[in-house]
C-alpha cells in the first residue's frame, strides 16, 4: 500500500520536531496483526526499528526510549539484545533492508537514495521464553510476528535458560 503525500509530510514534520516519526500499520483483515516502525533514525546513522504483533502504544514507548538511548550513545546502534526495558528479553535482529520494503514503505518514501536505511526487527518471546525462529515457539506467536531476521541455524539453537548469560551489545 503506497504512502500518501500527507503521511510523508507528517513524518518529515515529526522528524524535525521530535527526531523520529512512528508509523503504525493496522491489520488488513481480521486475524492479522499490525506492526509499528520508526521513520527517521536513518537521519542520525541509526537503524530503523520494526516490531510485529505487540500493541502500538507499548511499542511507541519502547521505540522512543531506544531512539533516545541510541542517539545519546548510551546504547550501541549495533545492539543485538535488550534486557532493560521489558520484563522479558527482546532481540534486535538485523534485517535485509529490501525484504521490508513493502512493510516499511514510508521510510523509503522519506529517505530517498543515497540514504538506504538499515533495519532491526524487535523480536519478543512467547510465554515460555521461545522466539519465532525456534521450533518450540507457540504457533500463535509465530503467526503474530513474522521473522525477517538473518539468524543462522547455529544462532537459532538456544534454550531460554541460556539467555541469562547473554549481554546487551
Amino acid at each position: 500500500m503506497a504512502t500518501t503525500i500527507h503521511q510523508q509530510q507528517t513524518a518529515i514534520e515529526n522528524i524535525q520536531l521530535y527526531g523520529i516519526h512512528l508509523h503504525g500499520q493496522c491489520p488488513e483483515k481480521p486475524g492479522d496483526h499490525g506492526y509499528i516502525y520508526t521513520v527517521g533514525m536513518t537521519k542520525y546513522g541509526l537503524p530503523e526499528l520494526i516490531c510485529f504483533g505487540l500493541p502500538h502504544n507499548r511499542m511507541a514507548g519502547y521505540f522512543n526510549y531506544m531512539f533516545q538511548e541510541m542517539y545519546e550513545g548510551r546504547i550501541s546502534k549495533d545492539i543485538k539484545r535488550d534486557d532493560d526495558f521489558w520484563t522479558f528479553s527482546t532481540y534486535l535482529d538485523d534485517v535485509d533492508t529490501f525484504v521490508l520494503r513493502r512493510h516499511a514503505e514510508l521510510v523509503f518514501d522519506v529517505f530517498k537514495r543515497p540514504h538506504i536505511p538499515k533495519f532491526k526487527q524487535v523480536v519478543w518471546p512467547d510465554n515460555k521464553g521461545y522466539y519465532p525462529w525456534e521450533k518450540q515457539c507457540s504457533a500463535e506467536i509465530k503467526a503474530r510476528q513474522p521473522y525477517f531476521g538473518t539468524r543462522t541455524k547455529r544462532d537459532k539453537d538456544h534454550t531460554p535458560d541460556q539467555d541469562q548469560s547473554l549481554s546487551v551489545g
